[in-house]
This record gives structure tokens, C-alpha cells and sequence, in this order.
């Protein structure tokens, strides 16, 4: 059973294989029911997150109000896009990229802006940083604060935004 072959490769293999199942076997089942679903016990079901699609909404800080969109992707924890800010007056005040990790329904993020990016200061930069709790498949609302390297830092920034129907 625990033969040993050169350099005692074969009970290294079946130990880790005995070690995986054992984890396996572990994490599929619970020691009450044996991995079984048991007739008339609530059973609890997890569902994932997609933040695949279009998100638009308010958006508001000390800088002022406006809408934001952002068009977002998801792989696993990590959620990227693009962001565009318009002003209330329906400008677009900028356009970044968007990073973010999703975990549980708390998303984190960060928008860079880079030159070019801001409407009407062609050189400036912008980033900001921001968390949405309560994340879910059609809102995410959150806080942010930022930086622009021309005009200086805004803060108390707090937005919701909705998921857009795909035409």
C-alpha cells in the first residue's frame, strides 16, 4: 500500500491525492448530512454577482452634480470599464478607466483619468477612489473621493447608479 518507488515519488502522489480528497470531500459535504440535500431543510443558495453591462445615475460631490455611466465588464473578482461624467447641464465633464474588485456585494475601486481625459484641461490627470456596498446585479451606490492635478482634490462624492436595459 505505501510502496516506495525511487525517491519516494509514488507515496508523495498518493499522499497528495488522499490529502485533495479529503479536502474535496470536505468542502462538499457537512458532517450532518454527508453532502446530501435532506427533503424539507432550508437550504441555502449563493448567488454571484454580474456587473456585466451598463450602469448609469447621479452622481454628486463637492465639485457639483451630474450623471455618471460606467460600462463595465467582470471577470471572477475583478471588474474593469469605462467611466463617463457628464455635468447636469449634459457635458461630459470626463471619461477614465475603471478598476475594481468585487467581493461579497462591496465593490472598491479606482477611475484614472489621464491627460486628454478631463473636458476643457487637456493636461491635467484625475484619479479617484471609491467603494459601493450592498452591490447587487441591477444598482450599485457608493461614496468616492479624488484628485485632479490642475484644480485640486474633491470629496464627499456619493453616487447610485442603475443597470441599463441593452437595446
Amino acid at each position: 500500500m505505501f510502496r516506495l518507488s525511487k525517491g519516494g515519488k509514488f507515496m508523495k502522489i498518493r499522499f497528495l491525492t488522499i490529502a485533495l480528497f479529503l479536502v474535496v470531500t470536505n468542502l462538499l459535504g457537512d458532517d450532518k448530512t454527508n453532502g446530501k440535500i435532506e427533503p424539507g431543510k432550508q437550504q441555502t443558495v449563493v448567488t454571484l454577482l454580474s456587473l456585466n453591462g451598463t450602469f448609469s445615475g447621479s452622481a454628486s460631490d463637492s465639485s457639483g452634480p451630474g450623471q455618471m455611466t460606467w460600462k463595465l465588464t467582470q471577470e471572477k473578482a475583478t471588474v474593469r470599464g469605462t467611466v463617463t461624467a457628464k455635468t447636469r447641464l449634459g457635458m461630459v465633464g470626463f471619461k477614465g478607466t475603471l478598476y475594481g474588485t468585487i467581493s461579497s456585494t462591496t465593490l472598491n475601486f479606482a477611475i484614472i483619468i489621464p491627460k486628454g481625459g478631463i473636458s476643457g484641461l487637456p493636461t491635467c490627470t484625475s484619479h479617484i477612489l471609491g467603494t459601493a456596498t450592498g452591490v447587487t446585479n441591477t444598482t450599485i451606490r457608493g461614496t468616492y473621493t479624488g484628485d485632479c492635478s490642475c484644480t485640486g482634490s474633491f470629496r464627499d462624492g456619493k453616487f447610485t447608479l442603475t443597470k441599463q436595459n441593452a437595446p
